[in-house]
């Protein structure tokens, strides 16, 4: 197997899917890349400013929130091989456009409700209906 991506945050249903992904990696000896999608403010996307994922540099993401994704990251003894990436867009574009050269996408499903699904959507129904390969939604839990 290529490569395994997986959305990475830091919700109970982001935490499981990168646990999933972790052991399946290991069990097909895949390379794991987690993606962390910093999600643009609604009035951009709303104002179609919405274009190309701009990686991000870990320094300018706030320090206590970067220090709860890397102990996330390191809760599942990432492999040297293994990469984690900041990008700052709509996680549903970023990761089905990071679909297109895996052999298999993994997202947390079940996190959002109510309003926010309603304005942005779920990001796991998205790639659902919109990878490039198969996809493994991990439930919270």
């Amino acid at each position: 197997m290529g490569e395994i991506v997986v959305g990475v945050d830091l919700s109970d249903a982001g935490v499981a899917a990168l646990r999933w992904a972790a052991a399946q990696a290991r069990v097909t000896g895949a390379s794991l890349r987690g993606i962390h999608v910093l999600k643009l403010p609604d009035a951009f996307a709303l104002a179609g400013l919405v274009g190309a994922a701009v990686e991000t540099p870990v320094e300018s993401i706030n320090a206590g929130y970067r220090q709860a994704l890397t102990a996330v990251w390191q809760s599942v003894d990432p492999d040297d091989s293994w990469s984690l990436e900041y990008v700052v867009d709509d996680p549903r574009g970023v990761l089905a456009e990071a679909s297109k050269q895996a052999s298999l996408i993994v997202v947390g499903t079940g996190s959002s409700s109510g309003l926010e699904r309603l304005i942005s959507g779920s990001v796991s129904h998205y790639i659902l209906n919109h990878s490039h390969c198969p996809v493994v939604a991990v439930p919270a839990g």
